[in-house]
Formats: structure tokens, sequence, C-alpha cells
């Protein structure tokens, strides 16, 4: 019992003189505002990208704003290397956190025209997509729904 008493006080002293882990620095983003709040984006963008995804892929639904393609061309810079933490924006966060990015493997991960620039606009069309209205989306996640129950 003593032992477990000294251990635990050698532990403790040990993380007394560890000082806290600074969040990375976050690159300025390109564009006026992001396509969802910044607390949304931060813990839903995995959810949101896969999600576009399977709309796009099952159903040939595409929706610029939420695509893997708007985020790299919104914040990630043209001399970023998808090594280097310190100037690929995507990759600084998730080495901090100890996620595995595989999204790169087959996406382009630097912005497609480094000269074109714009505020994502998620109430119109951009890209030459027009965006679908609230009826279609909700009838288009309902057929992925589908589609996910059938294959389990």
């Amino acid at each position: 019992m003593m032992l477990a008493g000294l251990l635990l006080a050698a532990a403790a002293l040990l993380l007394a003189g560890c000082s806290p882990v600074e969040a990375p620095q976050m690159m300025e983003a390109r564009g006026d505002q992001c396509v969802e709040p910044v607390e949304v984006i931060r813990r839903d963008h995995m959810t949101i990208l896969k999600a576009e995804k399977d709309r796009a892929v099952n159903l040939g639904v595409r929706n610029p704003d939420h695509s893997i393609r708007g985020c790299v061309n919104c914040h990630v810079s043209p001399t970023a290397s998808r090594d280097d933490p310190a100037t690929h924006f995507c990759l600084n966060c998730h080495t901090f956190t100890a996620v595995r990015m595989d999204c790169f493997q087959c996406h382009a991960d630097k912005p497609a025209n480094e000269d074109y620039r714009h505020a994502l606009n998620p109430h119109g069309p951009a890209h030459g997509f027009q965006l679908a209205d609230s009826k279609s989306l909700a009838r288009d996640m309902e057929a992925i729904l589908a589609l996910e129950g059938q294959e389990q």
C-alpha cells in the first residue's frame, strides 16, 4: 500500500512539471466565413464530408459548398506540403489530435487554381452547380439512409 502511495506521489510530481500542450496555430482561411459555424465544422467535418460523398457517389448530387475541394481551396496554401503540419491546414490539426488522415491519397491536397479565390456561398450556385432545395435534399438523404439500411 505504501509503495502504491509513493508511486502515485512520484507520478503527481512528474506531471506537475509538465506544461500544457499548446493548440496548433490555425492558418487564415481565404473566404469571408465558413459554410458552417466553426464549432460545427471542427466537430463534424468528417460526418459532413462522408454524407456529401454518399450523395455524390450514390445519387449523383453534388454540393460544392460541402466538398473536400471547397475546403482545400479555401484553407490550404498553394505552397503547402502534405507532409508538413506547419504549412498544411488539415495536417496541422490532425497531427495535433493524433488523427490519421487518408483523404489525400485520392483527393488533391492543394487548391485547384491559385488565382481563383472567392467566398463560399451556401445560398447560391457555385462552380456551375445549382444547389438543391431542402425538399430534394431531404428526399436524397432518405434514399441514402434506405441504401445504408439495405447494406446491413
